[in-house]
């Protein structure tokens, strides 16, 4: 039973995208419940809603952020107090 709610949630958000908005329009993500969808902000909705506003062009697909894993990651020096340079001291008697 369990097993059959998680795999539904996760079923669901796989079936969702992101939609920035081009324009103000209702919309019904559930087919029963209308939802308002303002212009410049950004939706996660069914993939069947989002299909029609990219279609008619009242939105656009918001692409996902880049997914950061650790061979993505460049290779970082751990800093230590070894490894830290001092600053060099400034002498203020030969100023002039």
């Amino acid at each position: 039973m369990v097993w059959v709610k998680v795999h539904a949630i996760i079923k669901r958000r796989s079936d969702m995208k992101k939609i920035k908005m081009k324009l103000d329009k209702k919309g019904s993500p559930d087919g029963v419940n209308v939802k308002q969808f303002k212009k410049n902000k950004t939706y996660q909705m069914p993939d069947s809603l989002a299909k029609v506003f990219i279609k008619e062009k009242w939105g656009k697909e918001s692409l996902p952020e880049k997914i950061i894993t650790p061979e993505t990651l460049e290779k970082v020096e751990m800093l230590t107090p070894e490894t830290i340079e001092k600053p060099k001291r400034i002498s203020r008697r030969n100023k002039k």
